[in-house]
């Protein structure tokens, strides 16, 4: 094996080690361990793809760099081979976090369309349109992450007043979001 070789074999073999440990780091949520060997990755001259980069971005999310996250979730997207809903989603909540509505509602939409059953999703597209002032589309959205069963949407729902029929839920439920204004 001549030295190119070797070098690329050495990269590979620390590459994996580091992704290795950077996960064991994120399942424990410890989210500035799990970067710096993220980035170790990349000094050393790993591969650098569409999952690493979306690992950075929900580690620089989940310690509240929402614009760095928002970075690595657009290179993410731009070089994943085919449409990846979940990159569109957890993007959406990095612009929720920054309070980029618009944006975020958009990145929802868009993951909502190949996954359709993800309460938590929903609900923050409520919270979008609430703060967006689309009342109706907030309404609505509340109820399906409900439905989907979604805690926080059922214990707002259960706030609301208990076991009451769907139009008297979204009469309740507007009000509701209207005094909250």
């Amino acid at each position: 094996m001549n030295s190119k070789n070797a070098k690329k074999s050495d990269v590979k073999s620390l590459s994996s080690l580091l992704n290795k440990r950077a996960d064991i780091y994120f399942e424990l949520k410890d989210y500035k361990n799990a970067l710096k060997h993220m980035f170790q990755i990349l000094l050393i001259g790993g591969n650098v793809n569409s999952e690493l980069c979306f690992q950075i971005a929900c580690c620089e999310r989940n310690i509240g760099n929402y614009k760095e996250a928002i970075d690595f979730f657009n290179v993410a997207i731009k070089t994943s081979y085919d449409v990846q809903p979940q990159y569109y989603i957890e993007r959406g909540f990095a612009y929720f976090m920054q309070e980029e509505y618009l944006f975020a509602s958009k990145d929802l939409i868009k993951g909502l369309k190949w996954i359709i059953i993800h309460p938590q999703a929903v609900r923050t597209l409520a919270l979008c349109y609430e703060k967006l002032g689309d009342i109706t589309e907030a309404m609505k959205n509340m109820l399906l992450a409900a439905e989907q069963g979604d805690q926080i949407a059922l214990d707002y729902m259960k706030d609301l007043g208990g076991d009451y029929k769907e139009e008297e839920l979204n009469e309740l439920l507007r009000e509701q979001i209207l005094g909250q204004n």
